[in-house]
């Protein structure tokens, strides 16, 4: 099963985003940019782990919404 707690972040000017405090479990990551749509991906978190995700956005890669 997918946890969905509804945490959220807003990037900074160069693109990066820190979500703390999410309890482990599997979670569904979806990333949003104004001109190529969302990105989803399946994260799994362990107990105080940091993990660290890219994502790249452009035509072609990204759900459109």
């Amino acid at each position: 099963m997918i946890s969905s707690p509804g945490f959220t972040a807003v990037t900074s000017p160069e693109g990066a985003f820190e979500i703390r405090g999410t309890p482990p479990g599997r979670y569904r990551l979806k990333a949003w940019h104004g001109a190529f749509g969302a990105i989803e991906r399946e994260v799994s978190v362990a107990r105080a782990e940091q993990l660290t995700l890219t994502l790249a956005f452009g035509p072609g890669n990204a759900k459109r919404e």
